[in-house]
């Protein structure tokens, strides 16, 4: 099980966002952690080899909110065009 205290650990080693820029959770007390509305379940795992969280859905997401909504067109109007 993940504590926050290993979650800290993987900041400190620069592998892990802030939890107030990222909105990470530890699962304690979870046996298995429970998917939420908007959210995504990862492992410690997957940052100590120092992989990192897709960037695309982020981007398109703040990109809506800093410019027109007409120049980026949403997500599934873009899917359906191919």
């Amino acid at each position: 099980m993940v504590t926050e205290v290993r979650l800290l650990w993987l900041i400190d080693e620069g592998l892990l966002p802030q939890k107030e820029v990222a909105g990470w959770r530890a699962a304690t007390g979870e046996v298995l952690p429970k998917l939420r509305p908007r959210k995504i379940v990862s492992f410690t795992d997957f940052y100590e080899c120092e992989f990192g969280i897709p960037a695309l859905d982020f981007l398109l997401g703040f990109l809506r909110e800093q410019s027109s909504m007409a120049l980026i067109p949403p997500v599934a109007d873009r899917d359906s065009k191919t």
